[in-house]
């Protein structure tokens, strides 16, 4: 199964974002988040990733996980939401 490391940079939460993304870039896209302040990869770890890898590898699935944000790491994060809409 292909696995591949993505990173890149957000201007509007100024930080840098990392995903792991499975498969071809064909299938239907799967995209998996981590669990309560969990770690993006622990989905692969604990087999999550491996239960559906005969689709993965046949092409028909394409799984994504990406890096949960939390709140306290985002500049302004006591803004109002308002505050992020109007910016």
């Amino acid at each position: 199964m292909n696995e591949r490391r993505l990173r890149w940079y957000s201007p509007w939460l100024t930080r840098e974002f990392e995903m792991l993304a499975f498969g071809n870039g064909g299938g239907l896209p799967l995209i998996i988040f981590p669990t309560s302040l969990g770690r993006y990869y622990q989905n692969k770890d604990f087999g999550l990733v491996g239960s559906v890898s005969p689709f993965v590898d046949a092409g028909r699935v394409g799984v994504m996980i990406v890096r949960f944000v939390i709140p306290s790491e985002v500049e302004g994060s006591r803004c109002e939401p308002n505050t992020f809409i109007s910016s």
